[in-house]
């Protein structure tokens, strides 16, 4: 009685799995998966999550800061940026946040104002400092 079973089990089961069915995509899914796949390429800017090393109103402290973070840390970028009334120096790529943290903890040692913020990132940025391991 078990072979039986058995065999009408593996019947069964190799008839089911021989049984393929056909899903049809409808041409405005297509349409619109290719719209989607479209603007993604397109899409230059990611956010993302940098450091900012300092915020002030006065362009010479900013300027000195940028000039000691090139010394201590010649192989990572820094930017300066103003948007009134605040000079802001920003440094580093990363796509997740916990991919800055061990770094400033570093920066954090030299300028402790120094925080994560949001920003949008260009994504050839985050793969160049995925190369250069920043």
């Amino acid at each position: 009685m078990k072979y039986i079973v058995l065999v009408f089990a593996v019947i069964f089961s190799c008839s089911f799995a021989n049984s393929q069915s056909v899903i049809t995509e409808e041409p405005a899914v297509r349409e619109l998966m290719d719209r989607f796949e479209r603007l993604a390429r397109a899409e230059v800017n990611i956010d993302g999550w940098r450091i900012k090393i300092i915020n002030t109103t006065d362009r010479r402290e900013m300027e000195r800061a940028r000039y000691k973070f090139r010394e201590l840390y010649p192989d990572h970028s820094s930017k300066s940026e103003y948007v009134n009334p605040y000079y802001s120096v920003k440094t580093g790529a990363y796509e997740k946040r916990i991919d800055l943290e061990a770094f400033l903890v570093e920066v954090k040692k030299h300028f402790r104002n120094a925080i994560p913020i949001r920003d949008k990132i260009k994504k050839e940025e985050i793969v160049l400092a995925l190369t250069k391991g920043n």
